[in-house]
């Protein structure tokens, strides 16, 4: 007798499209990080490009993130720090 593992949920639309703008943002920062010459200005990128990517590819960063609501992606652009405490206040 076959045992069957259940299928995760396949993700809605809402859902690949957040994905695919994290994936886009994280692109940009990449970006951003190799056109500075600054040594503090490409480790806050690379920073956050980590962070846009954790959200894209980890599936709990994700769901913590949609079960707050979402954050104002905006306002945390400019600050690795908000970014990171936003994505990772799941353990706290």
């Amino acid at each position: 007798m076959k045992s069957y593992e259940p299928k995760a949920p396949a993700p809605n639309a809402r859902e690949r499209s957040d994905k695919r703008y994290f994936v886009r943002r994280a692109e940009q920062e990449l970006d951003r990080a190799q056109s500075s010459d600054h040594p503090g200005v490409v480790r806050s990128h690379y920073h956050m490009a980590a962070l846009y990517l954790d959200l894209a590819y980890n599936d709990e960063a994700f769901e913590s993130w949609r079960e707050r609501g979402g954050v104002d992606w905006d306002a945390l652009s400019s600050s690795p720090r908000a970014l990171s405490a936003a994505i990772h206040s799941r353990t706290s």
